[in-house]
């Protein structure tokens, strides 16, 4: 049998420890395959635009009323009406600013209606006001035509129990709030 020279064995065992260190270099650690699956799937995601989903941290909501470019926006999660009604390009001249407040927290799928002044005038040195059913306390609730005190609570247990009234319809799904009830106070309630 053959001996191979020592010059040879040695040169062997370098070019296996070179490759080792390349092949080690080459395999990506388990973060780069994650981010790779990731952006693999990403990628393939938005090929579909069937398949395009706003991300876990906006919400979309729609701006109505008498603002300059009315519409449906997507907006970061945790901002204000004020932003929402800025990036439908701000109130028009017509608008009436207190009839919402600029301040509140907005939702997913909220509505952001801007009344007219014309729509809502004054009424005794004040401006027509419309309660949210999502924020009223007992005390408001009792105030609409139809409720009292059992039916505010109930109100505000589904409120609690279920999250916020996506309509004004919803409060049919309250025991004892029919039609008939719902409609007397109607006009007087909003959502959020």
């Amino acid at each position: 049998m053959k001996r191979i020279p020592n010059y040879a064995l040695t040169l062997l065992v370098l070019l296996s420890f070179i490759g080792l260190f390349f092949w080690q270099q080459d395999m990506p650690s388990d973060q780069k395959v994650l981010k790779m699956e990731q952006k693999n799937q990403s990628e393939n995601h938005d090929a579909n635009p069937k398949n395009k989903q706003i991300t876990k941290s906006s919400i979309v909501v729609d701006v109505k009323g008498e603002v300059n470019q009315p519409g449906v926006y997507e907006l970061e999660e945790g901002r204000r009406v004020q932003d929402a009604i800025k990036r439908a390009g701000g109130m028009t001249d017509k608008a009436d600013p207190l009839s919402v407040n600029l301040a509140q927290k907005l939702m997913d799928e909220m509505v952001v209606y801007v009344s007219s002044e014309t729509l809502v005038g004054k009424t005794a040195g004040s401006y027509a006001y419309k309660l949210s059913i999502n924020r009223a306390s007992l005390e408001d609730l009792m105030n609409l035509s139809g409720i009292g005190e059992a039916k505010a609570k109930k109100i505000i247990a589904y409120r609690n129990q279920y999250g916020p009234f996506k309509s004004v319809d919803d409060l049919l799904e309250i025991s004892g709030i029919g039609s008939k009830t719902l409609e007397g106070f109607r006009d007087d309630v909003r959502v959020p």
